[in-house]
């Protein structure tokens, strides 16, 4: 009986590693997020999950914020981040999803890095082109 339990696991892992599937997949990432808004423009950001909360910080210029943490088996693993910036008496508020595993299991394995341009707009580095990507800052309220 114990032979066909070995088999069947090591069927399944093998053709979900061929398929490109990953039952097994939990795995540690890391996440870098960086204010490059220019000199004198603060961001504050509040990041977490359902599970994790990574708490408030406010960023100067070219500082960042970074945390890691191991996706879940599931393929379900989503950290968030609402951020503002701007005069005090008009900040604007965003939200972004800073690791969303259906979107980010391949794009950033080990390690996700964002940044928040100049030009108030997100971008993100793709672990395998080595490219910075433009991505959709939502914006909440004013």
């Amino acid at each position: 009986m114990m032979k066909v339990f070995t088999l069947l696991f090591l069927s399944l892992s093998l053709a979900s590693h061929s398929h490109g599937l990953h039952l097994f997949r939990a795995h540690k990432v890391a996440v870098h997020l960086t204010n490059r808004l220019g000199p004198g423009r603060e961001l504050t950001v509040h990041c977490g999950s359902h599970d994790d909360d990574i708490g408030y910080k406010t960023l100067g210029d070219e500082k960042d914020i970074e945390w890691s943490f191991h996706t879940n088996v599931w393929g379900t693993t989503l950290f968030y981040c609402n951020l503002w910036f701007g005069k005090a008496d008009r900040k604007t508020f965003y939200r972004f999803d800073a690791y969303d595993d259906v979107r980010d299991s391949r794009r950033c394995r080990k390690e996700c890095r964002w940044m928040i341009t100049n030009q108030s707009t997100l971008a993100g580095l793709n672990e395998d082109t080595g490219f910075w990507e433009p991505f959709v800052l939502k914006k909440m309220r004013q």
